[in-house]
């Protein structure tokens, strides 16, 4: 029984990198978290950017290509503008792993092509 416990505490040191962000931070939805995880890749990339964008114009930019809403860009950035929260995440991280993302693209045989569904449906 202790192997099994053990092997599941060991299972939660390596979160869905979105699922991290979406539970930490304030105003930062699930959708905006994927967003940003897929952006990225991994939510000490997403850190770095917000905790520069507060001063960086760069930085700034880079974030709101890859978020939706100008509110939720803000809730990152004061996130990561508190220091007790970077404390926070930085004690977080040295816990647990998220896992990083690794966009993959398949190459299909309709792959670059157009499809059209025309018809109707009969019975």
């Amino acid at each position: 029984m202790g192997g099994n416990l053990l092997a599941a505490i060991e299972a939660k040191r390596k979160p869905d990198p979105a699922r991290f962000l979406f539970g930490r931070i304030r105003h930062v939805g699930a959708v905006t978290a994927r967003d940003l995880v897929k952006a990225f890749g991994t939510v000490e990339h997403v850190a770095d950017v917000a905790t520069r964008a507060a001063d960086d114009p760069e930085a700034r930019g880079e974030l709101e290509a890859s978020t939706a809403s100008a509110g939720r860009r803000e809730a990152l950035i004061d996130f990561f503008a508190e220091e007790h929260n970077r404390v926070a995440w930085d004690d977080l991280l040295s816990q647990v792993q998220p896992v990083s993302v690794r966009q993959r693209t398949a190459r299909l045989a309709v792959s670059g092509q157009t499809l059209v569904f025309t018809g109707s449906r009969r019975r």
